[in-house]
């Protein structure tokens, strides 16, 4: 018996570098078995048509603080940048809390949404 069995899932395959459709059996947290159809009885069935299945992404370089002042569309040196975003600190130093809050929440969110599950602060809060 498992306790997961995930169906009709695709997975990247790096050792042959393909895409493969295959079902995956967990027990206790682990992966015991990826096969082409798993029939076995399991306490949970999950169906991932249309999906793909890949361990998380680690970001090594996340700005939790920068969130609104991504996407700036001049092209700047970093060190304009970083001039560029110390003034909006200090132009918003009254609000500078919410900002901070607010921007690494949606900068997290964004993260876990594409898949990063372990994420390193650079710079700033």
């Amino acid at each position: 018996m498992f306790d997961l069995i995930i169906k009709n899932s695709y997975i990247y395959d790096n050792v042959n570098d393909k895409i493969i459709k295959k079902d995956i059996a967990i027990k206790g947290g682990k992966i015991i078995k990826i096969s082409d159809n798993i029939d076995q009885y399991s306490k949970e069935i999950i169906d991932a048509k249309n999906c793909i299945i890949m361990p998380g992404f680690i970001n090594t370089h996340i700005h939790f603080g920068e969130y609104y002042i991504k996407g700036y569309k001049n092209k700047l040196t970093t060190k304009q940048y970083i001039d560029y975003a110390e003034r909006f600190n200090l132009l918003n130093e009254n609000i500078k809390e919410k900002i901070r809050i607010s921007s690494s929440k949606i900068c997290a969110y964004e993260a876990v949404k594409y898949g990063q599950t372990t994420l390193i602060g650079i710079r700033g809060w």
